[in-house]
């Protein structure tokens, strides 16, 4: 064990221009570990845009992972909703928030949930190659896990966004990279997003993934949102289309089909 009350023989101790961060080994050689281990950022266009645009408003922060974000949007004043299902990874990001904040001076509520349309249950997997190497930030929720040695899953809680802030009508930004499971968790946000009207970042593969007709029909025809733009690689930014406001950064300009 160290200062910080960790063990060593598990997780590497971190550190950038934020702060600390708790790091499990088998992660340490997957994107978003790796950059920390190094002593860099992961992701800061991201992090500057959830600034950015955050207001006084609240922030969802949707596959919290380690905790590797944290320190960036947290603190005194900042409203955090972050959640996180896996359990060595809500462990990680928990102990970020204690080491960063010993005082526990911020606003950030940990949420060891994942996120869908509707309260439910799912199966996350974790872990590949003889239960060896972990997915880190890749975990993802599989629908048809396959009896194999080679896979290890955890049974994870699901709630909605509209169910963990019912009280919220100041929602500024949803972040969620969330590996596919993005549109699962809209759908459980439509209240959230007809009366806030937030900014919406989200990590998608592929453009085709905005194809579908709920995002068609629901995102960019009902509440008429607009595609923005993308910020590092993947993540895309999806702006109600009557939102004053520019992203002094370096944006990616990709034409959707309902532009």
């Amino acid at each position: 064990m160290n200062d910080y009350g960790i063990d060593e023989d598990k997780y590497i101790i971190a550190k950038n221009k934020y702060g600390t961060f708790v790091v499990p080994k088998n992660t340490a050689m997957k994107s978003g570990s790796f950059e920390l281990v190094d002593g860099n950022v992961h992701e800061q266009e991201t992090i500057n845009v959830i600034n950015g645009i955050r207001g006084d408003g609240v922030v969802v922060h949707a596959g919290a992972f380690i905790g590797d974000m944290l320190p960036a949007i947290s603190g005194k004043g900042k409203r955090v909703f972050a959640c996180e299902p896996g359990e060595d990874f809500f462990y990680c990001a928990q102990k970020v928030m204690e080491i960063n904040y010993p005082t526990g001076d911020h606003n950030t509520t940990l949420i060891k949930k994942g996120l869908g349309r509707e309260p439910s249950s799912a199966r996350l997997m974790t872990m590949t190659d003889n239960n060896e190497v972990s997915e880190g930030g890749c975990s993802r929720i599989v629908e048809q896990v396959r009896d194999s040695d080679m896979y290890r899953t955890e049974v994870i809680e699901l709630t909605t966004i509209d169910a963990m802030l019912p009280a919220y009508h100041n929602v500024t930004v949803i972040h969620l990279d969330i590996e596919g499971f993005e549109e699962e968790a809209l759908r459980g946000a439509i209240n959230t997003l007809r009366t806030s009207r937030p900014v919406l970042i989200l990590e998608l593969a592929s453009t085709m993934r905005m194809n579908s007709p709920f995002y068609m029909d629901v995102i960019f025809g009902e509440l008429d949102y607009e595609d923005y733009g993308q910020v590092h690689g993947w993540n895309r930014i999806l702006k109600p289309r009557d939102m004053e406001w520019t992203y002094t950064g370096e944006v990616g300009r990709e034409p959707h089909p309902s532009d």
